[in-house]
């Protein structure tokens, strides 16, 4: 097993006290979300101070979010502001890789770094429970301040949640 997977089982089910810590909430302000980027380079949420984000967790396995990629695409194009990010969780370079070729993306993709780095199994522990598993997608809205918006689970098949909280965010 890699160390991503035994690192996301053991943020599903034993890093409480971190996962208490990075409480994804209104108001609450963005943990940093450690990631890399399909050429290899590291990212953290936090270089994007400043600029309102959309931070949408999925993987090429989850059909409603394939659904909501296009939705996405369409409101970055509306709200340029806005950086729209995808984090695809658990997913290796080549699978995303293969995923984009036939279905590309318009807007940035992260991925968890392939040596275990990405501290994503702490900060969606909380959200994906032990019983449930992944629940995905998932979208993150963050003020320009790092200070979250909302969060919005799952894909409504229009996007009109998202967008309302998009328009908030830039009011």
């Amino acid at each position: 097993m890699r160390k991503l997977g035994i690192a996301v089982l053991v943020g599903i089910f034993g890093v409480v006290g971190l996962a208490q810590e990075t409480k994804l909430e209104r108001n609450n302000p963005m943990p940093e979300v450690s990631m890399q980027t399909l050429a290899g380079e590291n990212v953290k949420l936090s270089s994007l101070q400043g600029k309102p984000v959309v931070l949408n967790f999925w993987a090429s396995w989850c059909g409603p979010c394939v659904a909501e990629i296009p939705v996405l695409e369409r409101f970055q194009e509306k709200y340029p502001k806005v950086q729209f990010i995808g984090a695809n969780v658990g997913e290796s370079k080549r699978t995303i890789s293969k995923f984009l070729v036939e279905n590309p993306i318009k807007y940035p993709v992260w991925m968890d770094q392939p040596d275990g780095g990405s501290n994503l199994e702490v900060l969606l522990a909380p959200w994906q429970g032990q019983a449930r598993g992944w629940f995905i997608p998932f979208t993150v809205v963050v003020r320009a301040n790092g200070v979250i918006e909302e969060v919005v689970r799952g894909f409504d098949g229009s996007g009109r949640e998202l967008e309302q909280i998009i328009r908030e965010v830039l009011q």
